[in-house]
């Protein structure tokens, strides 16, 4: 898989690896200076928690991503087979016609085409 930002060089997981290795390193670098310098370091423990919380979910991102895709090619090649065909609250599968106050945002269908879209670079 190829996702491609704001840059010509297409970035794959094997980036996506290598930046989490990298934001690893740090940690672990931080954690040998505090040690080092024998103080508790209250920031450090605070990103090291919230790293550990959130690195699962960047290591499955495009496991998702592709997740996202199947689910949308397989509404798309057989919308009956979805619970929905139109979602009411919907402003794209409406195009604008609800009234505002009855606009819940986008159906989980639309929300994945435009997370797909982010991530490949076309929108």
């Amino acid at each position: 898989m190829t996702i491609s930002p704001t840059t010509n060089k297409p970035f794959t997981t094997e980036d996506a690896d290598r930046l989490l290795r990298l934001a690893d390193q740090f940690l672990e670098d931080w954690a040998v200076d505090m040690v080092n310098d024998g103080k508790p370091d209250s920031d450090y423990e605070e990103r090291n928690a919230e790293w550990k919380a959130i690195r699962p979910l960047f290591e499955q991102a495009p496991a998702m991503l592709e997740v996202i895709k199947g689910l949308i090619q397989q509404i798309e090649d057989d919308p009956e087979s979805a619970d929905f065909l139109i979602d009411a609250g919907c402003i794209e599968c409406t195009a604008g016609t609800v009234p505002n106050h009855l606009n819940t945002g986008l159906c989980p269908y639309h929300k994945g085409k435009q997370v797909v879209a982010k991530a490949e670079g076309t929108r």
